[in-house]
């Protein structure tokens, strides 16, 4: 039996204790992929409940992307190629339906064309979204998306994927990230972390558990993606590896926030979170505790 796995160790462990294949070394096989993406800029942005800019700071970095494919250069190629300056397909992860809706909207009225794509929405205009954003229709550029977005989307020139809240763990983040750039063209990857947003999840998962759920592994995913994000010290790409089990892929090409500019994300870090002091007031005094916000699919 052959056992291909790209998943930690102790994932590992558990599929072949769940499947009772441990039982059986000797007939086992494991092969390991290298989970690093070459072509994804990686980086995590930091906010705060106090100061939430995330849409303002996409807004500027999207608009960005705009300006420089509109350049007399540029826009030759685009034209050649019938492409669009705006026509920059992309992904934003987010984890409730209603966030889902009103940011796609937001995005609309500032000029970008965003579309939510949810469980709750009808299978006509799930498949309308999904064909027109395929096909690079304008006002389709951006899905905005609960998980349930992007198992078997066959589109492999998505140039960025962005996590608007912490996903609920480090497999489903890796998961989606990687739906950026799969035409192996440069792509670009970021989160948008808060303490106040990992408090929440993490109540939710407690919350939502049930005897035989596995909690303490999810709990533990969760929290070491907490540590990626909060870690200011390493590659991005490197970090990754090493939580799938592959500590021997070297360090990316300046492609993560990291390597771009080490101080930078140390000061971006200093300043853009709540201290855990405050998140851990406001979670006494049951900031947190409802977590009907995050009614993903």
């Amino acid at each position: 039996m052959c056992l291909t796995a790209t998943a930690n160790p102790q994932v590992r462990e558990d599929v072949l204790r769940i499947l009772k294949l441990d039982e059986t070394p000797d007939r086992i096989r494991t092969f390991l992929m290298s989970p690093r993406r070459h072509n994804l800029h990686i980086e995590i942005r930091y906010t705060k409940d106090q100061e939430d800019n995330r849409l303002a700071d996409f807004l500027k970095w999207i608009r960005a992307v705009y300006e420089r494919r509109r350049i007399e250069s540029r826009r030759k190629e685009l034209q050649d190629a019938g492409e669009r300056p705006e026509g920059v397909p992309g992904i934003i992860y987010t984890i409730s339906r209603d966030e889902c809706e009103s940011l796609a909207a937001s995005l609309r009225e500032e000029g970008v064309g965003a579309r939510p794509f949810h469980a709750k929405l009808t299978k006509e205009v799930k498949e309308e979204t999904l064909n027109r954003w395929i096909n690079n229709e304008p006002g389709y550029d951006i899905i905005v998306a609960t998980t349930a977005f992007g198992m078997g989307i066959d589109k492999n020139n998505v140039r960025f994927v962005v996590h608007w809240r912490i996903p609920k763990s480090f497999e489903g983040y890796y998961q989606e990230a990687g739906r950026a750039g799969r035409d192996g063209n440069a792509s670009y990857c970021f989160l948008y972390y808060s303490r106040e947003d990992l408090e929440r999840v993490m109540r939710m998962i407690r919350s939502d558990s049930k005897e035989g759920s596995n909690l303490e592994a999810r709990l533990r995913s969760l929290q070491a993606l907490a540590a990626y994000c909060e870690n200011i010290d390493s590659c991005r790409h490197a970090q990754i590896c090493k939580y799938f089990g592959d500590s021997s892929s070297p360090a990316c090409d300046f492609a993560c926030d990291w390597h771009k500019d080490a101080h930078d994300l140390e000061m971006r870090f200093l300043k853009g979170l709540a201290s855990p002091d405050w998140v851990s007031t406001q979670a006494g005094q049951g900031t947190y505790d409802g977590h009907d916000y995050y009614d993903d699919d």
